[in-house]
């Protein structure tokens, strides 16, 4: 028992409060402070724990029952609101034995061959499921669903019709709206649900309204990291597996950089740089909750390309190439490169052009730009010593020779027409950081999504920032799409050799691992490991996160293939005719893929 509790809620319970009546919004928002006072049962029907969990409990407001959770740091959190005739089906969950496999047709057939097949052989249709319960015009007004799409969804009697018409709607929190409204959301989804603590004095219009403070929650495991990283000093790295809360900690980290900056720079500038728009986005949207406003507004946040692009201004984007373009200037590379005499040795020169047969041009053109161009390697001798590891395909010496051959003749044939590769560009922007003091502005830079950016990309970021103790570089190399040959070692070795214009070398960088998972489900992780474990001579070993969410009725559904090659057509088709028969909307998959 603790001697005082705190109030949290999910965005679930935000959401049902929403549509409900204005009266019986003010009586629950009235009665909170019960819950703060004492969660705990009290031997009436008031407060009860629901079966088959040990920490929620089922709350009696009028004729609703409000569903919510008692923490180990003393914090109760709401999760959701239920009408008194929808909430008892909440009390007790289905469990359904083991795993459901679907086998594609043999061999995974084409769609033209599959759509040749006889009606007979298609898998029937899943039977129509009716709405738990109807739309009224005032919910959806209190939504905020548009007016156009009210006589459809008041139409609506089936959850496929729901689910036709929910992905019509203009964006991802609207569909999630009305989803939850009609269906409800399994409790099971709401416990590791982003919770919030929130402004208790304030009114429900305020909250609902979105003028209220909130503020998310943190796990143990990230508080601890945060509680390091307030009371070292850096560079700091921050890992951990998808789903930990990266980027949540990265933010925040920027409240304890101003921390430590607020006596000698109460005007400090940060900055926040992440892989693509849409990640910028996702940030800018957690910050409002993560960061007090005077950070948050001193707080630049971008993508690489975008800071790239504002330091080389003066390069047209015309001269910048798009990889077709890239690829097409390689070929013509490649037959100029080893046409004229290289060396006094004919048969050497002969030896460096047929070292290449055999080589794609994509390969070539990756190895130029991720190794040569992305390490910032300026000599053949650094080149020959670069260590290669993952590019999955080991090059002998000669090979090596030619491809700078290559990349020399490539370079040439560029700067004759004034363009240049996208990852020429970082390099350029790197040079003039390093040769212009003004440009070095930010007081703390963090970064996040780490593992596809190159070292030139990370030796630029590192050179913005004005002390490299206030950097802050977060990812999980698992999750590399780009690179083949992402490391955390070679990233800590760069950031321990500091740089000449740094102020205050680092001593050295600090590491720092987050370990609860909050996005995967055990049911998945259990697929994961069961799937490395049937690998032949499979020497795979992975640190094991926590799994913070329970396992419930959900079980993964397991897409078997013949032929591994064939998933660009068989997935997509099977994707969708699963989430239909499982009435899920896109956001509620996951696709599983072994790294790169």
């Amino acid at each position: 028992m603790c001697e005082r509790y705190q109030l949290a809620m999910t965005e679930s319970f935000g959401r049902s409060l929403a549509v409900l009546p204005s009266k019986s919004q003010e009586l629950i928002w009235r009665r909170l402070p019960e819950l703060r006072d004492d969660p705990h049962p009290d031997g009436t029907e008031s407060k009860r724990r629901v079966e088959c969990y040990d920490d929620v409990y089922r709350w009696r407001v009028g004729k609703y029952r409000v569903f919510y959770r008692i923490g180990a740091d003393c914090l109760v959190t709401l999760l959701a609101i239920e009408h008194r005739k929808d909430a008892y089906r909440q009390d007790t969950l289905p469990v359904s034995p083991g795993f459901v496999v679907v086998e594609p047709d043999d061999e995974d057939l084409a769609p033209r061959e599959r759509s040749e097949r006889s009606e007979d052989d298609s898998p029937p249709e899943p039977s129509a499921r009716p709405l738990q319960r109807p739309f009224t015009r005032p919910e959806l007004e209190r939504l905020g669903i548009p007016p156009e799409y009210h006589e459809a969804l008041l139409a609506c009697t089936t959850e496929e019709e729901l689910l036709e018409i929910a992905e019509r709607l203009p964006n991802e929190r609207l569909t999630q709206r009305v989803l939850d409204l009609a269906c409800g959301v399994p409790l099971d989804e709401l416990l590791d649900a982003p919770t919030y603590r929130f402004d208790e004095t304030a009114s429900v219009q305020d909250l609902l309204a979105g003028r209220a403070w909130l503020e998310l929650v943190l796990d143990s495991s990230q508080r601890e990291v945060l509680r390091t990283i307030a009371e070292n000093e850096g560079p700091f790295v921050v890992t951990g597996a998808a789903g930990t809360g990266k980027t949540l900690v990265a933010v925040r980290a920027l409240e304890e950089f101003a921390r430590k900056l607020e006596g000698s720079e109460p005007d400090a500038q940060f900055l926040f740089v992440t892989y693509t728009r849409t990640l910028v986005e996702f940030s800018r949207a957690l910050m409002r909750t993560s960061l007090s406003p005077p950070v948050r507004l001193r707080t630049k946040v971008e993508t690489l390309d975008g800071l790239v692009r504002e330091l080389c201004n003066d390069i047209p984007s015309e001269s910048i190439l798009r990889d077709d373009q890239a690829r097409s200037w390689l070929q013509s590379a490649r037959n100029q490169a080893f046409a004229r005499p290289l060396s006094p040795d004919p048969q050497r020169d002969q030896r460096l052009a047929a070292s290449l047969r055999g080589i794609t041009d994509d390969y070539l053109l990756s190895e130029i730009t991720e190794v040569i161009v992305g390490r910032g390697l300026t000599r053949l001798d650094e080149y020959l010593n670069a260590d290669r590891s993952g590019r999955r395909r080991p090059l002998q010496r000669v090979q090596r020779e030619a491809i700078w051959v290559l990349y020399e003749t490539l370079t040439d044939l560029l700067r004759a027409e004034n363009l240049f590769l996208a990852q020429e560009l970082r390099q350029l922007a790197l040079d003039r950081v390093l040769s212009d003091p003004e440009l070095r502005r930010y007081h703390a830079v963090v970064v996040d999504e780490v593992q596809d950016l190159s070292l030139v990309a990370l030796r630029l970021l590192r050179a913005l920032c004005l002390d490299p103790r206030r950097l802050l570089f977060a990812g999980d190399e698992q999750q590399s799409i780009y690179l083949r040959c992402f490391g955390w070692q070679r990233v800590v070795q760069d950031l321990g050799a500091g740089d000449a214009s740094d102020r205050h070398p680092p001593d050295q960088v600090v590491r720092l691992v987050l370990r609860t998972n909050h996005r995967c489900a055990p049911e998945i992780a259990a697929a994961v490991r069961a799937y490395r474990d049937a690998l032949p001579d499979s020497a795979v070993s992975a640190e094991r996160s926590v799994d913070r969410k329970r396992g419930g009725g959900s079980r993964p559904v397991v897409l078997a293939l013949a032929r591994w090659e064939t998933w660009k057509t068989v997935l997509p088709e099977e994707l969708n005719r699963l989430r239909r028969e499982q009435r899920l909307p896109w956001d509620r998959c996951a696709v599983l893929v072994p790294r790169n």
